[in-house]
């Protein structure tokens, strides 16, 4: 969180602060995208059986059937192999099918490679005997929406983060204003602000959030101000400052407000 001082004298302080949006703009977008590959790509139920002389592969998503589904004769089919295919960003080994015409792609994501060999395998044992059944089943829609919809959750927290903060101290007025403003997303969740008298100022703070994940502790700061019976107020909505920007803003205000304090004794 940078800031930018726009006045500071003896009588008033004012100080607008913002996010690196740029950042939170991309980082974002990209959460966004990887929650809707996500979605795409795992959030699929697939059924893939041999019966009656027929091979059928079927997959929904979302109660959707996908256009890849297909259903071949056992007379048609000529093989069927494993395969490195390019899925996207990655790539997988993957069952095909193969037909004097055409290659037949599947997709089985919650398959490991030992597991897609013996499919194909059995699958092709099933089309060889004259009443052959074979059948195998996935269903991921649960935990590919759950996957997705947190990093789109997370994309869309990236964005509430774009904010604009204005802070105004006015000895003369004897208040401390916050103005928060989102610059994007006002829509579902608007600005607001508090009003706080000088009299009341007790401190300044820095709060620590630290997050962890598997792999990963990160930390992030909030700055509060401290008042007389009452809570902190934050100065921004959520933890948004490194710990150098925090401690900066801190130094800033505490050395306004403690100059005021002088003042008024005086």
């Amino acid at each position: 969180m940078k800031y930018v001082v726009k006045k500071h004298s003896g009588t008033i302080l004012h100080a607008i602060l913002r996010p690196n949006a740029p950042v939170l703009l991309i980082g974002g977008l990209l959460f966004v995208a990887i929650g809707i590959l996500a979605i795409r790509g795992m959030a699929v139920r697939t059924e893939f059986s041999v019966e009656e002389g027929e091979l059928r592969y079927e997959k929904h998503r979302l109660g959707m059937r996908s256009d890849d589904s297909f259903t071949l004769p056992q007379s048609s089919i000529t093989g069927m192999e494993i395969v490195l295919k390019k899925m996207g960003i990655y790539r997988s080994y993957e069952v095909v099918v193969k037909t004097s015409e055409k290659i037949y792609d599947t997709s089985f994501s919650m398959a490991d490679g030992d597991k897609k060999l013996e499919i194909a395998e059995q699958s092709l044992a099933a089309l060889t005997r004259s009443e052959g059944i074979y059948q195998y089943e996935e269903d991921s829609t649960v935990l590919g929406l759950i996957l997705g919809l947190t990093c789109i959750g997370g994309g869309l927290y990236c964005w509430f983060c774009i904010q604009q903060v204005v802070i105004v101290a006015d000895r003369d007025a004897g208040s401390l204003t916050i103005r928060r403003e989102r610059s994007l997303l006002s829509f579902l969740a608007k600005g607001d602000g508090d009003e706080i008298p000088l009299a009341q100022v007790v401190d300044v703070r820095v709060k620590a959030l630290t997050l962890n994940t598997v792999k990963h502790r990160v930390t992030s700061y909030q700055v509060l101000i401290g008042r007389k019976g009452g809570k902190p107020v934050p100065v921004a909505k959520g933890p948004m400052f490194t710990a150098a920007s925090a401690e900066a803003l801190k130094e800033l205000l505490d050395v306004w407000i403690k100059d005021q304090k002088v003042r008024r004794e005086k």
